[in-house]
């Protein structure tokens, strides 16, 4: 039986997700912060543009509820 990833594993197992994916699809990812804390996790440019991006991660069935109530405040913001 395989060990549950904690946390901590969790988000860096997102980030190198993401990471890949942005290389992927042609940004230079200019730099990477692996704490949980951190916001933007992820600086990146594409084309001149700057992209801030923050990576959020949480095991099934929790990522069901986290995107529903993300959702919901993306929904009610100005």
């Amino acid at each position: 039986m395989r060990k549950r990833m904690n946390q901590e594993d969790l988000h860096f197992f997102g980030l190198k997700v993401v990471y890949k994916d942005l290389v992927d699809n042609g940004f230079e990812v200019l730099n990477v912060r692996r704490e949980m804390d951190v916001n933007p996790q992820i600086l990146a440019r594409k084309e001149d543009v700057l992209y801030f991006i923050v990576v959020r991660t949480a095991p099934y069935p929790e990522m069901v509820y986290c995107f529903r109530m993300w959702l919901q405040r993306w929904r009610t913001m100005p």
